[in-house]
């Protein structure tokens, strides 16, 4: 917003009045907003990296930390110290912003630089018009045509023969970069059909990247020739290996038969090594023998560091866009603009199908803008805006690895879609991750929608200018996922350790082998996964009303009020759950922890997990007043609401157990296997479809299952409320010269109700735990009786046993020491996040009633 005073003179019937001005004004008298233009033409100016650090198109958002405030060089960096991806873009007056992944996903759907005449970074008291944002406002303009034919052809190009040689081995990798395209725009003329001159315009813009890259010094490890055949003998490093608990020895990188595990006389449950640390071939798992040739051989006799992928790496992008104006006379103006980012990502990690992980991505959004606007009469202006937005994400792996025939090839079952190949981890030697986990990870396809609208009324009376308008917006996020429903099996160096150590390392090293135990097919963990596809929905509103009122030449004052909506948005079909902190879990002796799920109706909670907060009132004030012609001195304060708690992936770790998307999985303790890979799965496949909303779906009888991330684990009551962010700022702006200003501005905010998760573990054994057990943790026989199995002799002579007859006898007693068992009357509250911008630390603050005897005094502090 920039005031122009222009001057007109009288002039006869016959005459013409003209309106120019030479420069933009360079100092602002209309309001406190701290912001940034940036026209087209100075983006082009700017130093361009090719293709960014990741190999991409040129980003939008590139050029957003040239404004003052924004630290950090990425898109989601934090403006005015605020948390980090908490902007908001609006591209031709509509919102652009994802509401999942937020950084990524609006980089990857954006318009093309050179179709943005000009963008504002707007970082602080910014009109009422603008909300559910807390950090910066980035708003793109794009071009249109002229009555005159304009163009331009560009490329920028990259290539490894004009680059320095690497140190030492001279080595130029292949790095061949090229952004190239086009535009035009003018008058849309149909040779003896249609002039559009004066009425009808276009422009019109391809922009194009190609990308690809070799990296000669990627280097991984695979299985040696000798492990293959059992043989793990390269593997001892001649270290001997102490265990301070117990003082006894082991080799390092001993592999242990599990076929010789017995208790010792201490109640240890211990084993013998395979003699010469070599695996008797007959003792391979056939399952085993039929994968293990898909792996790559090694191209060296090394150990680890041996396969190098010597993956060529390709990437294209292109950004086709179009806008159309149409002026239909001097009162009512129309405008569409249109634009697609295409993505086709074809990185791979170099491992053959079936075994690689890679996903492989056609990545594609689209954005339609409609703007409508009308001259009511020469004070009142009227605007419609309506647009769309949908990025398509693809993020699976290879169709040939979802459709191999495991059954037909491998004879493993398990499998709940009846394809594909299943997903092994753990397979590690000499602490090494071999060269990755192998099978597909990732498999889903999901769309992103936003669909909005935006209206306006503009009036002008005297020394005022109101606007009022309001803003309607739903979020639409789907997925449908496969992930997981080809099985995972994990194998580690547990089985093949020594079980009563009940842990990984050991005194600096490791015993086991993860690679010795998939030869020998113990698989320390399995899962298999139905197939889900759910949908996330929001609906946000806005309404807001401002006032600049020009009260006298040298003051303006601009003032406005704000009112937001944002609800945390639900599932389609209510098909989410959640732990509930006080719901007794019938799968687990009756303790707290059971599943709680959404919606309305029997076995459901009649509840919504977070409530949506209806008193986001944001006030906005500001002060502009000129000293002088070439002074100004601006203050302001307002208060903004953010859009709400973002999405996370939905099928990524969301409770659904109960509601039709079931898993089977087991697990292990240390040392010891669930399963035999032979064997494969085994189970009803109705219980992945079967939905029971039964409390105790999990934990299966006999295991402990891991929830799955606290962010989806357990969701704050309060979750629903806005961050509500308190802005100031004051400024003093002087013209130095008819193009240059100089600018001194004081900006501060305060942040609170902003979103935090992980802060609380909800599975972590509380201090007072320990205390109040007279467990002392810098005993050396406390932890060996915290490591102990519950089962075991030690743990019963202190007096531990089973919280409930089927918790497994395989766990530690540490591990009956959760929380859940130490409060089963409940909690009032579990925690309070004081979600202050600049905090230090968060408490946790725990309710007045307890019945066994937390620490009172205790003062838990998770530090930020």
């Amino acid at each position: 917003t920039v005031k122009v005073d222009i001057a007109l003179q009288l002039g006869a019937t016959s005459e013409s009045v003209t309106v120019t001005a030479d420069i933009t004004p360079v100092i602002n008298s209309e309001n406190a907003e701290q912001s940034m233009n940036v026209s087209g033409d100075k983006i082009n100016a700017l130093p361009l990296a090719v293709g960014g650090g990741n190999g991409a198109i040129r980003s939008w958002l590139g050029f957003i930390y040239l404004a003052p405030g924004v630290s950090g060089t990425d898109s989601g960096a934090p403006v005015n110290g605020l948390p980090a991806n908490n902007f908001k873009i609006y591209l031709e007056g509509q919102d652009s912003t994802s509401n999942n992944d937020t950084a990524w996903t609006s980089s990857q759907a954006g318009a093309s630089v050179e179709s943005i005449v000009e963008f504002a970074v707007q970082t602080s008291n910014f009109s009422a018009e603008y909300g559910q944002v807390a950090g910066g406002l980035y708003n793109f303009t794009t071009k249109s045509g002229t009555n005159k034919y304009h163009g331009s052809a560009y490329e920028y190009w990259a290539n490894e023969a004009l680059y320095a040689h690497r140190p030492f081995n001279h080595i130029r990798d292949r790095d061949r970069k090229n952004d190239y395209g086009f535009s035009i725009g003018g008058p849309v003329y149909i040779p003896k059909i249609y002039n559009g001159r004066n009425h009808t315009f276009f422009f019109f813009n391809v922009e194009r990247f190609d990308n690809s890259q070799r990296n000669s010094s990627s280097i991984s490890t695979v299985p040696t020739a000798a492990y293959r055949t059992g043989d793990f003998s390269a593997a001892l490093t001649g270290r001997v290996l102490t265990d301070p608990t117990s003082g006894l020895t082991f080799p390092e990188n001993a592999i242990y038969d599990p076929n010789t595990t017995r208790t010792d006389s201490a109640g240890r449950s211990i084993r013998d090594a395979f003699p010469g640390n070599m695996i008797p071939a007959s003792r391979f798992d056939p399952i085993s023998l039929k994968i293990q040739p898909l792996i790559p051989a090694p191209i060296n006799s090394a150990t680890t560091q041996n396969w190098a992928p010597n993956v060529l790496a390709t990437v294209q992008q292109q950004i086709p866009s179009i806008k159309f104006d149409q002026d239909f006379g001097a009162k009512t103006k129309f405008s569409f603009f249109w634009t697609y980012q295409g993505s086709n990502n074809t990185a791979t990690d170099g491992l053959p199908s079936p075994l690689s992980p890679s996903r492989p991505k056609l990545v594609q959004g689209n954005q339609y803008r409609i703007n409508l606007d009308r001259t009511i009469s020469p004070n009142l202006v009227s605007h419609l805006g309506i647009g769309w937005y949908r990025f398509h994400n693809p993020d699976t792996a290879r169709v040939d690895e979802l459709n191999y025939d495991v059954k037909g090839l491998l004879g493993l079952v398990g499998t709940a879609t009846g394809t594909g190949f299943p997903q092994i981890q753990g397979l590690g030697v000499n602490n090494q991750g071999g060269a990755g986990n192998y099978g597909p990870g990732t498999a889903e396809d999901q769309f992103t929608d936003k669909l909005s609208f935006t209206g306006s009324a503009t009036y002008v009376r005297g020394k005022h200018n109101i606007k009022v308008g309001a803003e309607f917006k739903q979020d639409v996020y789907s997925d449908a996922s496969v992930q997981g429903s080809q099985g995972t099996y994990v194998f580690g160096n547990g089985p093949t350790g020594v079980p009563f150590l009940g842990a990984a390392a050991v005194g600096g090293g490791s015993v086991g082998a993860g690679y010795a135990s998939f030869l020998l097919g113990q698989v320390s963990a399995y899962s298999v996964l139905a197939p889900k596809k759910t949908q996330l929905r929001r609906e946000t509103w806005g309404l807001y009303l401002t006032d600049n009122w020009k009260v006298t030449k040298k003051l303006t004052l601009d003032v406005g009020l704000r009112w937001d909506l944002t609800p945390i948005g639900h599932e389609l079909y209510n098909r989410m759950a959640e732990i509930g902190l006080h719901t007794p879990n019938p799968s687990a002796g009756g303790l707290p922890g059971g599943y709680v799920f959404a919606g309305d109706g029997p076995g459901r909670c009649n509840c919504q997990f977070s409530t949506t907060y209806p008193y986001a009132i944001g006030p906005r004030l500001a002060a502009a007043y000129s000293l002088n012609k070439k002074t100004v001195l601006r203050a302001g304060w307002g208060v903004s609401y953010s859009a709400g708690a973002q999405w996370a992936y939905l099928n990524g770790g969301t409770p659904s157990v109960g509601l039709g998307f079931g898993s089977v999985s087991s697990s292990s303790g240390y040392g010891t296997a669930v399963s035999q890979f032979k064997d494969g799965i085994r189970y009803d496949p109705g219980v992945l479809y079967k939905a029971t909303l039964d409390p105790g779906a999990a934990p299966s009888p006999g295991s402990l299952s891991a929830a799955p991330a606290w962010a989806a684990q357990y969701q704050d009551p309060n979750g629903g409320r806005p961050a509500r962010i308190s802005q100031w700022d004051v400024s003093l702006q002087r013209q130095l010269t008819k193009s240059m200003s100089l600018e001194a501005s004081y900006v501060g905010n305060r942040g609170v109700w902003e979103e935090a998760r992980n802060l609380v573990a909800l599975n972590a054994t509380l201090p007072g735990t320990f205390t109040n057990r007279s467990l002392d943790l810098t005993s050396a026989a406390t932890r060996t009786l915290l490591s102990s199995r519950i089962d075991s002799a030690a743990a019963i002579a202190a007096g531990y046993t089973k919280p409930y007859p089927s918790f497994p006898g395989s766990a530690t007693v540490a591990q009956t020491l959760r929380p859940f068992p130490e409060y089963n009357d409940g909690l009032s509250t579990w925690f309070d996040p004081l979600g202050n911008s600049s905090y230090d630390s968060l408490q946790v603050k725990f309710a007045n009633r307890f019945s066994h005897g937390l620490d009172l005094t205790s003062n838990f502090t998770f530090q930020k």
